[in-house]
């Protein structure tokens, strides 16, 4: 695993702000981990 990793934990990423912070963090290589309400969403 690459030291410079970043892992970031986002709550309430099935929609809005807290998807788009996913998506972005994503895009930029990031392990993102993500928490929502409804798995569906």
């Amino acid at each position: 695993m690459d030291p410079m990793t970043t892992t970031a934990l986002v709550t309430g990423a099935n929609r809005g702000i807290g998807r788009e912070v996913c998506r972005q963090l994503a895009a930029l290589g990031h392990t993102v981990l993500l928490t929502a309400r409804s798995a569906e969403s």
